[in-house]
């Protein structure tokens, strides 16, 4: 069945798309959901980097071929106390494992990205690393 999609080009040049829904799914219980795209962490399922997305780059209104393995991982702020506009993070989620996994680059779970929260403050290097550390425990897998 055709799906909203929202399609975000990672560095490596991998276009993401991700089930719009999917990417609204996190506000839903919130007390005040952004306006308009919300902003969002993903990481690439390629490259494994994290980055931070403003708006998608193209969306699709019915997209016949996405592949949903897209969840919530878990809220990401910057750490500091006043601010309450934490980013919601997305990754691929998969039993499966793919050569183009085995062969993946590895600089991005070594490096600490710049991530911001939706108030643009730099989310702190130590919060980062703690995600980075969880999404390595984690199945995540490159797209085909």
């Amino acid at each position: 069945m055709p799906v909203p999609t929202s399609y975000f080009v990672c560095k490596c040049k991998l276009q993401i798309g991700i089930p719009t829904d999917t990417l609204w799914q996190p506000f839903a219980n919130r007390d005040h959901p952004p306006t308009g795209t919300p902003r969002v962490v993903i990481q690439c399922p390629k490259c494994k980097t994290l980055s931070n997305f403003w708006r998608p780059d193209y969306e699709v209104p019915e997209e016949r071929n996405v592949e949903n393995g897209w969840a919530f991982v878990t809220w990401l702020g910057c750490g500091l106390e006043t601010c309450k506009s934490p980013v919601p993070v997305f990754a691929h989620k998969n039993a499966a494992t793919t050569q183009e996994q085995d062969s993946a680059p590895s600089g991005a779970t070594t490096s600490i990205p710049a991530l911001y929260c939706r108030g643009i403050h730099p989310v702190a290097a130590e919060l980062i690393r703690n995600l980075l550390e969880h999404l390595a425990n984690e199945k995540t897998v490159h797209l085909r």
